[in-house]
């Protein structure tokens, strides 16, 4: 995994970024620090002056800004008794009124580039400034109360105003930017906390976005005291956090309290984050708190893990996943826009890892190549990043997220994914009528990325069976149907602790979590599904286990994959026989190993009993699953899928699964894995779970005290890895449920000496038999390792 960067000092952030103006909050600035710092963000908005806008991708950008722009002017409303700014936004709603307003900066942003057909031409700009007028006459001014969703008051459209209005420089009345800036300041008073109720206190990226529409406003109304205000609420973000949003010491990201959203909620955050940090720099208002460069630590430790080849990972995408407007690729090219921005100010280590890490994520990315979709200003900032660097391959990691129940498995050509869920992060969330399907997509869902860049960004989301997610285990859709129920944001929380596991180096992991099924939310029909689920990561090769399922009420299922396959279908090979996937519907009892191109290779070493296959055509809509418009442009989507999974029948008793995934193997692969298999389930009952690979790896996962392959042996519930090398063995231990409390793991192999240990871990040898104690309070479910040397 990537190694934890060292921290700068504050003198080298300082060295990089300019002079750094220490003074009280409303000191004295001259009229060129609020020009300079203003000059900053039309440059971010616009991509500044240098470049040459002839160039084909800039201008091909150029030409993509002019089309948005031109489509907004030709329907752009002048009529004096007017109701509205376009005839298709009739409405008189904040929803309506922010959308009006992201037009007005899309006109501005088109006169203020470098290039575009609109640069500075008066009768444009009039049309934007007569559009300004009527929007705070009429929906925006400091009078009006909020109603409906207080982020288009207090974000949304402040955000359009302070992007819009510097755009226009002096072709904008004095007057109508005072007004402007009176209503943002009345709906933003405080980036700090929320003004429609102001006991909720702002955090992650609803702080950072607030910090920067007051330091523009600060700007544009030249009060250097609004200006120390927004730089100071950036301390609280840059704190990392032990519960409740915000950024963990081991990478995650949660917002909404329950919800891991490096994705979404991260990629605003550190979007609004570079772009404050930008402006500001070199002002009399740049930031100087010391912690400003664990941003860098983020960029490394939390957005680069759950990022390949130019996509984030959905899994930490949130309801983001149901908007069609945005997929993978599109929200991780803002995150490249975001590192870019930041590398100007950064040390030299970490200012060469950014741009190695950015030019070998554009580079990969041949599914929505960076330039044929990015703006200027990311084009422009992003080549400036990487001009020189040498583009990074494809990282080879193991991650697990422990505050955000995740976890990443990184290899050359795929990355292989589980979402999981428990009592402290939940299983989905929906709100704002978003993701009104995303239900079973923390029941253990996972993913697998491999060179089909297009598997989770084309049409995906709609269209897959919602009820036969890959890696889940979850009821039937006859015996349990779900509703499509907006939550409002609630938490779906489940009682079970034991969510996490543990890891040694960048190929051996052991993750699991028990489970107990979601009540849905619409019908509160009771369910007892409950069972228990590991995926053992050893190098190539993932084993996923699962026992103890059980219902009295329903069906069960555990979906092995369920892939996204070109039109028309693929060839599946089936024990060395191709099968096409169009139509195909099969019992696979009986079979060995599976192949289906794209995705790997699938190996089933324990019982076949209920397992099927099925090959079909769906239909969905974005309009189902998410906010999107009905029979809008690309609503409708039909996609072929193959499907895998195990059917468990009704009312379950004590079942179980066990399956292989080889991640990239093709048929050849896959029959020769199948017939000389190199990792072994040893346990899969309702205590363990455990596999012994080759070199004395072993992983285990322990639901109660017990013992793992008559050699590892607990006394408490716990995750436990070892590695046997070279006359060494290395053991890694961890407590999933987050309880502090001290595990004591035997091992029955004899050792002679300690190499290292953890400070929290003790250890006694006995003969034949080594006893390791391991005290987890403070680990936040991490795993604390030992290296032991072996008795020859």
């Amino acid at each position: 995994m990537p190694r934890r960067r060292s921290v700068l000092s504050l003198a080298a952030a300082i060295a990089v970024t300019g002079p750094v103006l220490l003074g009280a909050k409303g000191a004295f600035a001259a009229d060129d620090d609020y020009a300079a710092a203003l000059e900053r963000w039309r440059g971010l908005l616009t991509g500044g002056g240098d470049y040459d806008p002839a160039d084909e991708k800039l201008a091909a950008a150029i030409g993509r800004v002019d089309a948005t722009a031109k489509r907004y002017r030709d329907g752009f409303i002048r009529d004096g008794g007017r109701t509205t700014l376009w005839e298709d936004l009739p409405g008189t709603d904040a929803q309506t009124a922010n959308t009006m307003l992201t037009r007005l900066q899309a006109m501005a942003n088109a006169y203020g580039t470098k290039g575009s057909a609109y640069e500075g031409n008066a009768g444009y700009r009039e049309d934007i400034v007569d559009g300004l007028s009527w929007i705070y006459d009429n929906r925006y001014h400091e009078g009006l109360p909020e109603q409906g969703n207080w982020w288009h008051w207090e974000i949304g459209m402040p955000m359009a105003v302070a992007s819009t209005v510097p755009l226009l420089r002096d072709g904008i009345p004095a007057e109508l930017t005072g007004k402007l800036m009176r209503a943002v300041a009345h709906f933003v008073p405080d980036p700090t906390y929320r003004t429609n109720n102001p006991s909720i206190e702002e955090t992650g990226a609803n702080r950072t976005d607030k910090v920067l529409v007051t330091a523009v406003r600060g700007l544009l109304s030249r009060d250097a005291a609004v200006l120390a205000m927004g730089r100071d609420a950036l301390s609280q973000v840059f704190d990392y956090v032990d519960s409740g949003d915000g950024f963990y010491r081991d990478g995650s990201f949660v917002q909404h309290t329950y919800f891991a959203y490096t994705g979404s909620y991260g990629n605003v955050l550190i979007g609004s984050m570079a772009k404050s940090l930008a402006v500001l720099a070199g002002s009399p208002w740049d930031v100087t708190d010391a912690d400003r460069v664990n941003v860098y630590a983020w960029l490394r430790e939390a957005f680069a893990p759950v990022v390949f080849r130019g996509q984030y990972l959905a899994h930490v995408r949130g309801r983001s996943i149901a908007r069609k407007a945005s997929d993978d690729h599109d929200l991780a090219r803002g995150l490249i826009a975001s590192a870019a921005y930041l590398h100007p100010a950064a040390g030299t280590e970490d200012g060469k890892w950014i741009g190695e890490t950015l030019a070998g994520w554009i580079e990969a990315d041949d599914f929505k190549p960076f330039e044929d979709h990015a703006g200027v200003p990311s084009i422009v900032a992003t080549r400036k990043a990487v001009a020189g660097a040498t583009a990074a391959g494809d990282a080879v990691f193991h991650k697990q997220f422990a505050a955000m129940d995740r976890m990443v498995h990184a290899r050359e050509g795929y990355v292989f994914t589980v979402s999981a869920r428990g009592n402290r992060i939940a299983a989905y969330e929906s709100g704002n009528g978003e993701n009104l399907y995303g239900f079973y997509t923390g029941e253990g869902m996972t993913y697998l990325y491999t060179g089909d860049l297009a598997q989770y960004s084309d049409g995906f989301w709609p269209t897959v069976d919602p009820y036969r997610l890959a890696g889940t285990t979850v009821a039937t859709e006859a015996t349990y149907p779900r509703s499509a129920t907006d939550t409002g944001f609630g938490a779906h929380l489940g009682p079970n602790k034991w969510v996490g596991g543990s890891s040694l180096g960048d190929g051996l992991g052991a993750y699991g979590m028990a489970f107990t099924a979601q009540t849905d939310p619409g019908t509160e029909a009771p369910i007892d599904l409950k069972g228990k689920k590991s995926w053992f990561t050893v190098g190539d090769v993932v084993v996923a286990l699962g026992s103890d399922i059980t219902a009295s009420e329903v069906a069960a299922q555990t979906t092995v994959e369920n892939r996204r396959v070109p039109d028309g279908g693929t060839t599946i090979t089936v024990d060395g026989e191709g099968v096409d996937s169009d139509g195909w519907d099969a019992s696979l009892s009986g079979v060995g190993w599976l192949s289906v191109p794209g995705a790997g290779g699938y190996v089933f070493t324990g019982s076949t009993e209920g397992l099927r296959g099925l090959g079909d055509r769906r239909t969905g809509r974005w309009s189902d699953i998410g906010a999107d418009p009905e029979g809008g442009e690309g609503d409708e989507v039909t996609r072929d899928f193959a499907t895998v999974w195990f059917d468990h029948g009704a009312a379950p008793s004590a079942a179980s699964y066990e399956y292989t995934v080889l991640p990239g193997a093709d048929a050849e692969a896959t029959a020769a894995y199948a017939a000389d298999p190199s990792v072994t389930v040893t346990d899969n009952s309702a205590d363990v779970h455990a596999v012994r690979g080759a070199r004395g790896r072993r992983a285990a996962n322990f639901w109660n005290p017990g013992t793992a392959d008559g050699v590892i042996t607990v006394d408490q519930p716990s995750s436990v890895v070892m590695v046997e090398d070279g006359g060494e063995i290395a053991v890694a231990v961890s407590d999933p449920k987050q309880s502090g409390v001290v595990v004591t793991v035997v091992v029955a192999r004899a050792t002679s000496a300690v190499i290292e240990a953890d400070e929290n871990v003790k250890v006694s040898m006995d003969g034949a038999k080594t006893t390791i104690t391991v005290d987890t309070r403070g680990r936040a479910g991490l795993p604390s390792t030992a290296r032991l040397s072996a008795s020859t």
